[in-house]
This record gives structure tokens, sequence and C-alpha cells, in this order.
């Protein structure tokens, strides 16, 4: 498994050692086990390696790790889905979903508001979006603990503008607290 797991990460610049393929075979041995399957071709790892060679998002740090969960993956999908899908097929659909996974923040979509904190543009994938929702969740938790009525006022006197635009409501609101402490809502 070593030999042909390294072939497909080479491309990429990456390897797994012996140790690795010795954790990936143990961990093949329980997916089976729990799985209640027996294997007779190559071992999945190995094709799931050539399926997620080419993804920017692959790391040695984790590598072996990543193909591991993938691996797990594997054998719980072919043991739900019907006999007559090819293992290619959910190999290239967890492929699929590898560049997904961490990618996340680089599908197409819009998110304009803007957090007040601004998100570690480091982060990759959810990673990114969970930080993102964190820091959003904050804000509306702080923004929540007043009245709406009186945060609406503030608003409308701070930024009369404020629904037409893409503004930050949190840093809208503030440097306006005192005038919220009087609204806040009791628990």
């Amino acid at each position: 498994m070593l030999a042909a797991v390294n072939e497909h990460l080479a491309v990429a610049g990456l390897s797994i050692t012996r140790e690795d393929a010795l954790m990936l075979a143990e961990r093949r041995v329980e997916s089976l086990a729990e799985t209640e399957r027996i294997e007779f071709g190559p071992p999945a790892a190995a094709a799931i390696a050539k399926a997620i060679a080419s993804s920017p998002f692959l790391m040695q740090d984790n590598l072996a790790d990543v193909l591991a969960e993938l691996q797990d993956a594997f054998y719980a999908l072919r043991n739900e889905l019907p006999v007559d899908v090819p293992d290619a097929e959910i190999v290239e659909a967890l492929g699929d979903c590898f560049d997904t996974h961490f990618a996340a923040h680089e599908v197409p979509c819009d998110i304009d508001y803007q957090p007040s904190k601004p998100v570690n543009p480091q982060l990759l994938g959810l990673d990114y979006i969970e930080a993102w929702l964190a820091q959003l969740l904050a804000e509306t938790r702080w923004i929540a603990q007043f009245d709406a009525a009186s945060c609406v006022n503030v608003l409308e006197r701070a930024c009369p503008d404020y629904k037409g635009l893409h503004v930050n409501l949190y840093d809208l609101l503030s440097p306006h607290e005192s005038e919220l402490g009087s609204f806040r809502i009791r628990a």
C-alpha cells in the first residue's frame, strides 16, 4: 500500500511514511470490521490518494489523518450504497467533497455582511466559514441584549440609510451603547 499511495501523492510532492501506511492498514481493518465487509481488490487508500493528490488543500502535516478519515468514509459509504455503484464513483465523490470542505470560502456566493472584527484570512474552507459565523453570532448576541426599538432609533440617528447599505450594525450601535443601556431586555 505504501508504494501505491506514495506514487499518487508524488505529483504533489507529498508522501506517507511506513508508520502512516501501518496506521492506514489498521484503520482499514477496523473500518472493514465495523461495516462487516471484506475487500478483495487493492486498498481504497491508493485510489483516494490519487483522487485528492492534486488538491491545493492537502498538506503533509495532516496527510495520513486525512487519508484515514477519507478511507473510513469510503468504507461507510460503500456499505450504504447499492453494489452497482462503482468504487471509483465513491472515490471521486470523496475527492470532490474534500476540496469543497477545505475550499468552502471559495464557493461562489456572497457574504456581504462584514463582521466588525475581520476573520483571519489564513483560515481555509469551513474553518473560515465557522470563524465568520462565530464572529457574527457574537455581534448578534450583543445587539440582541437590547430592545429592537431602541436599536432602530439609534441606527436612524447614526446612519439614516442603514437599511440600504451593507453596513455592520454592531459597528453602528456599539459607540452608542450608553443610549441603548436603559433598553436592555431583562432575562
